[in-house]
């Protein structure tokens, strides 16, 4: 008799082990899956998404400082401050195409893909007006750069302008689908 309740009394433990084992390993695989669901939305966020914003920001801040410079350069009256206003400008554009190549990095999916493809069209429009008002500028056709600057420039800054917001609107989506995938996950671990 007492062989068979030592011989029960094991069995119990063992099972009962075995069990705590087996739903241990269980929640061990679920809770590791869950985790690579919140790495894989962090990653949309960190990688792709924040870079994006702030690269897409800094494009419009180079844009908006470079319509100055070239505000500045048309008034100008002094043709030093005008040759330096000129070399800002060029290390703007440069520094506007570096950064644009930077973003394209950021750029997931069709939608986004798409607005960036405006965004270059619309970058590279614009540069081409400033390249054109310089020009003029330096041949002393500063009339008709002051009718470019109105008539073309602004209406390609606006559009610069507009499609960058409407990438950051993009970006900020895609942050908040990664936000409530990671909401979800969590849910998803705690129950």
């Amino acid at each position: 008799l007492s062989t068979m309740r030592t011989r029960t009394l094991v069995f119990y433990i063992t099972a009962g082990f075995g069990i705590t084992l087996t739903l241990t390993v269980w929640l061990g695989l679920i809770a590791n899956e869950r985790l690579q669901e919140i790495r894989t939305h962090a990653s949309r966020i960190n990688q792709e998404a924040l870079p994006g914003i702030y690269l897409s920001g800094r494009v419009e801040a180079i844009a908006h400082e470079t319509g100055m410079l070239v505000l500045k350069n048309l008034l100008s009256v002094n043709e030093e401050q005008r040759a330096e206003f000129a070399k800002r400008i060029g290390e703007n554009i440069e520094e506007l195409t570096k950064r644009m190549k930077e973003y394209e990095r950021t750029v997931h999916g069709d939608k986004a893909m798409e607005h960036f493809h405006q965004r270059h069209e619309t970058t590279a429009e614009y540069a081409a007006i400033i390249g054109t008002l310089l020009k003029l500028s330096g041949e002393g056709k500063t009339q008709e750069a002051m009718e470019l600057n109105v008539t073309k420039l602004d209406a390609a800054f606006e559009k610069l302008t507009k499609v960058a917001r409407e990438e950051v609107a993009v970006g900020k989506a895609n942050s908040d689908k990664a936000a409530q995938g990671i909401l979800t996950s969590v849910s998803g671990a705690e129950t």
